[in-house]
């Protein structure tokens, strides 16, 4: 239920701020065509309006996509990383045996997208268990 109220409570936030930037858009074109307003009072007020609805807008997407990034593992005392807890509903492996990319084994590698250490244990491409971003092995 929480996280039903978290996205939408930022799927208006996410429409208001689109709203309020269609409107100071419109208030800006207007105060901007005007003769009789400064041209300072103009960006003065783009300033504000454009200030206050753009990152409402961001907000409202961060609350309604609710992507976050993976909490990174801290190495243990021995200097050594824990393994990763499996996501609940992600598949599970199939358990055939793959090949070991080395004659020693798995490597152990970084990932390119979020530095998050991960197994290769075997060449082909496989995806980060903590962001899903896809990592080819270098032969």
């Amino acid at each position: 239920m929480k996280h039903f109220v978290k996205k939408s409570f930022g799927l208006v936030l996410f429409v208001a701020g689109l709203t309020a930037s269609a409107f100071s858009l419109l208030v800006v074109t207007i105060l901007a065509t005007e003769p009789d307003i400064p041209l300072a009072l103009t960006l003065v007020v783009a300033a504000i309006l454009c200030g206050v609805s753009f990152p409402v807008t961001y907000a409202g997407w961060r609350l309604w996509k609710g992507r976050k990034r993976p909490v990174q593992p801290l190495p243990t005392a021995d200097g050594k990383f824990p393994e990763p807890v499996r996501p609940l509903g992600k598949p599970k492996s199939s358990g055939k045996a793959k090949p070991a990319v080395g004659a020693a084994g798995p490597v152990t590698l970084e990932c390119p997208g979020c530095g998050a250490p991960v197994k290769a244990v075997s060449s082909d491409p496989f995806e980060c268990e903590y962001c899903g971003n896809q990592i080819h092995v270098g032969s």
